[in-house]
């Protein structure tokens, strides 16, 4: 039968009544809200909100990690890791500031590795000075950063003889390693890699 602008049809007899969308239950209904994953191990069991009023709203620790990413911990366990937002159409700047504090410890020279039981080093100061070692010898002098390159000044460098031409060569490949410029990546699991010219590469890690 047509009625107006409506059409409808049926018999006299009761239909079963199909439940309304809101009278349907929500696909998750009974299901609880899946908890926050907390980068700080197992924690109470937490819905989104919950989880963040917990950890901006009460007590909290902050850190920043070598990659620049920040970390916020609260009082209950609950946490979450932020890293800065890349911009449209291109790559965030790496902060030259990521490069200071603790020891880089060289894994890799010129793609050749490094010798055994030896430890070479960098370390960058918020002074702009540099220092490490050789293995052999210490080292220090200046450096200049932007975000996509660092250049080293001159390097003075104390005159131990190394034990054995094996470390000998090695000092050698890893200070003239470090001349001039060089462009600096941090990769995402950590890795510091610097790269000149004339196939120059020194990987490093803390």
């Amino acid at each position: 039968m047509l009625a107006g602008c409506q059409f409808f049809s049926g018999s006299d007899a009761a239909a079963p009544k199909a439940p309304s969308a809101a009278e349907s239950p929500a696909p998750n209904a009974g299901r609880a809200a899946d908890p926050v994953e907390s980068p700080f191990g197992p924690g109470p069991e937490q819905t989104d909100g919950e989880a963040e009023d917990s950890v901006i709203s009460g007590a909290a620790t902050a850190t920043v990690d070598g990659l620049g990413r920040l970390t916020i911990n609260g009082a209950n366990g609950a946490g979450f890791v932020a890293k800065r937002a890349v911009p449209a159409g291109g790559a965030a700047e790496a902060d030259p500031a990521l490069l200071q504090g603790a020891d880089w410890v060289v894994e890799d020279l010129n793609r050749g590795g490094v010798i055994d039981n030896t430890r070479l080093t960098l370390t960058f100061g918020a002074d702009g000075k540099v220092s490490g070692s050789t293995n052999c010898n210490r080292f220090n002098g200046t450096f200049t950063a932007t975000a996509t390159s660092v250049s080293f000044g001159p390097l003075a460098m104390t005159r131990r003889a190394c034990t054995g031409e094996a470390l000998s060569l090695q000092q050698r490949k890893y200070m003239d390693a470090l001349g001039g410029v060089m462009a600096w990546t941090i990769e995402a699991e950590g890795a510091l890699v610097l790269t000149g010219d004339a196939g120059k590469r020194v990987l490093l890690r803390r």
